[in-house]
């Protein structure tokens, strides 16, 4: 019942998000921590983290055997990208939304970086989901990027109010990290009843994402407008 719980979850959030499959994690803090740590240590990877990151994909960061570089913004990862012409084996990675101070990023910078210098985009959008994009899909979808980001991040424990976090991403990758990822092999999975929670949240926003987007942000206006 687990295991199926899982599948059906997963199944369910690649085709939310437009990805080819997902992988389901028992915490959000582990799910950028194995990504990061696995694939910032595959052979000549490079990782490229924004310093306001999230403390999950720092820590990541930290366990990745491979170099990792920090950047403040757009600007100052194209001056250090510009030193090469392509970055294959790089793997840029930023909050969409900064929960330190509430700063979105500008995903569409980073993207038109990515076209141009061939890099692998990593976005944790964790307080982006259920907040912006059509029917709750997030900043991705709000900036219109989702067809330029290669890997997807996102909790169960903000919006769709359960436990767990998950990566969305190319078959070949979530598949590699499936058979790697020490944060996923050696830990338990999430327990059904919260795996069934992800998943019936989700189901609401799909089918009454755009009811709740709108209510969201007319609350977020009438408190503005009362402060």
């Amino acid at each position: 019942g687990n295991l199926r719980s899982h599948v059906e979850l997963e199944q369910e959030l690649a085709g939310f998000f437009g990805f080819d499959q997902a992988l389901v994690f028992s915490s959000g803090f582990l799910a950028n921590l194995g990504v990061l740590a696995t694939l910032g240590s595959h052979p000549g990877a490079i990782l490229f983290s924004e310093r306001a990151n999230h403390a999950s994909l720092i820590d990541g960061a930290r366990l990745a055997a491979g170099e990792v570089r920090i950047f403040e913004d757009p600007e100052d990862l194209a001056v250090q990208l510009a030193g090469r012409e392509r970055w294959e084996n790089a793997l840029v990675v930023m909050d969409a939304v900064f929960s330190m101070t509430g700063r979105v990023s500008d995903l569409a910078a980073y993207a038109d970086l990515r076209d141009r210098y061939g890099f692998r985009l990593y976005v944790d959008d964790a307080h982006g989901i259920g907040v912006f994009g059509p029917d709750g899909r997030g900043t991705v979808y709000e900036q219109g990027v989702q067809d330029r980001v290669d890997l997807l991040f996102g909790t169960f424990s903000k919006s769709l109010a359960s436990l767990g976090g998950f990566v969305c991403g190319e078959e070949r990758v979530i598949d590699y990290l499936r058979h790697k990822a020490r944060a996923l092999i050696f830990t338990a999975g999430l327990p059904p009843a919260s795996a069934a929670a992800a998943l019936a949240a989700l189901r609401v926003l799909r089918s009454e994402g755009k009811e709740i987007i709108d209510r969201l942000w007319a609350n977020d206006r009438y408190w503005k407008e009362g402060l």
